[in-house]
């Protein structure tokens, strides 16, 4: 990495980069609704519906504010 890239701009890219991951269980879980193999609680859905929008309020705030 050059000195250039600080801190936040690093903690943005692993958010995205969870976030991304995220978005590819979501795929796969939402296949296997499809099929009717849930292995999950309906608790555990709404749980991890809110996760996303956790991330990308992060990532707004250290896009916006730079914290450090």
């Amino acid at each position: 990495w050059s000195s250039d890239v600080c801190s936040s701009d690093l903690v943005k890219v692993v958010l995205v980069l969870i976030l991304a991951g995220l978005h590819g269980l979501m795929a796969r879980w939402r296949k296997e609704f499809e099929r009717d193999e849930r292995r999950h609680t309906a608790k555990f859905f709404r749980i991890v519906n809110e996760v996303p929008t956790l991330l990308m309020i992060a990532i707004v705030i250290l896009a916006v504010v730079k914290p450090f």
